[in-house]
């Protein structure tokens, strides 16, 4: 929330932002700095924290009434109005936040699920809500699939255990690139 509680009037101290109407762009859910923040939360091992602010943000929890969100569903939003706006909740300025939706995807596949794809290969490193029991995911990374099954029975948000790629133990994090075409089968076992 940016500004709370709204600007009723223009404040030359603030400036355009205390201009705008109560609930839009003044007090209102800013969505630009939510994938950094879930980012963040992850690098300093919070991944509730970080699944809970990607939950909020997240375009299919919003769009899942979409005669209140008043946006296409598979579009992130700059904004969402604030409660001191009649329509809270809508969305505003859909389709004006490439960065926005990249990084939102971004903070999901790279921090939260772990999946980056670093020089050597695609690498593991997961920080999950500790009530999942494991994920599945496929990733292509340099003309190969990946089909990655993290198993979580533990039921800890981080801390890779093993790794196998097609039955073969991995001594690292990182799962080598073969870049021959084919699928591969990735099993990773998450405990600390």
């Amino acid at each position: 929330m940016l500004l709370a509680p709204a600007y009723t009037h223009f404040n030359r101290n603030i400036g355009i932002q205390s201009a705008y109407a109560s609930g839009w762009r003044n007090a209102n859910i800013y969505l630009r700095p939510a994938g950094w923040a879930v980012m963040a939360a992850c690098l300093a091992d919070l991944p509730e924290l970080a699944f809970d602010m990607y939950k909020k943000a997240c375009i299919s929890i919003r769009s899942q009434n979409i005669e209140h969100y008043l946006n296409e569903p598979y579009a992130y939003s700059e904004n969402y109005n604030g409660p001191d706006h009649p329509m809270r909740g809508a969305a505003q300025y859909q389709w004006n936040l490439g960065e926005g939706a990249n990084w939102m995807w971004h903070s999901y596949v790279y921090y939260i699920l772990g999946i980056t794809a670093d020089i050597p290969g695609p690498s593991r490193g997961p920080r999950i809500p500790t009530d999942w029991p494991g994920f599945s995911v496929r990733r292509n990374f340099r003309g190969s699939s990946y089909a990655i099954h993290v198993h979580n029975p533990s039921r800890v948000s981080s801390g890779v255990q093993s790794i196998t790629i097609d039955g073969v133990p991995l001594h690292s994090t990182i799962i080598p690139a073969s870049a021959d075409g084919r699928s591969h089968e990735v099993e990773v076992l998450i405990r600390r």
